[in-house]
């Protein structure tokens, strides 16, 4: 204690000053140090969200460039979480985090596997449609030509040209 209260007699501090300073040298201390072995020895698990910010950066991407038609975001977003978590999807979410997106383009989409989320990229399909392509394709098994799309409700031969080459069996 007589050191402290020499120390703090020298710069001119009261005691209480002087532990205050005292305790955040020794936090900045500890903190450089953590940071120094984490840094050499990864303390800490390091975490990427590359995937899922791709398949972000893709659907606004293409909610942005269709023409006319703005897509909810967070709708798609949150049906790829319904999707995952219905146990009747073979789509899982690190599958869809794999669709790689080009600017202004969409990969081609299986509408066999593809969940809502998936089915909502496509260019004039919105999120109604695309859940109503999901329960038809339920209802039906799988589709065994890329023709019976249009047996769903909203899609015609119109819109069928414009998805013929975005969607595969």
């Amino acid at each position: 204690m007589k050191l402290l209260k020499k120390i703090s007699e020298k710069f001119g501090f009261t005691v209480t000053e002087t532990q205050v300073i005292l305790f955040f040298v020794f936090l900045t201390v500890l903190g450089a140090g953590y940071k120094y072995f984490d840094a050499n020895f990864s303390i800490s698990k390091k975490f990427s969200y590359s995937k899922d910010d791709s398949l972000y950066t893709a659907l606004v991407n293409e909610a942005n460039t269709r023409n006319g038609y703005r897509l909810n975001v967070q709708d798609i977003m949150s049906g790829v979480q319904r999707d995952s978590l219905d146990s009747t999807s073979t789509t899982s979410n690190a599958d869809l985090s794999e669709t790689k997106l080009a600017k202004g383009s969409i990969a081609v989409v299986n509408i066999n596997t593809s969940g809502v989320a998936e089915m909502a990229t496509l260019p004039g399909i919105g999120m109604k449609t695309a859940e109503a392509i999901v329960d038809y394709r339920k209802s039906i098994g799988k589709f065994s030509r890329l023709e019976q799309i249009m047996d769903v409700k909203g899609i015609g031969q119109k819109k069928f040209d414009k998805i013929r080459t975005k969607i595969a069996l």
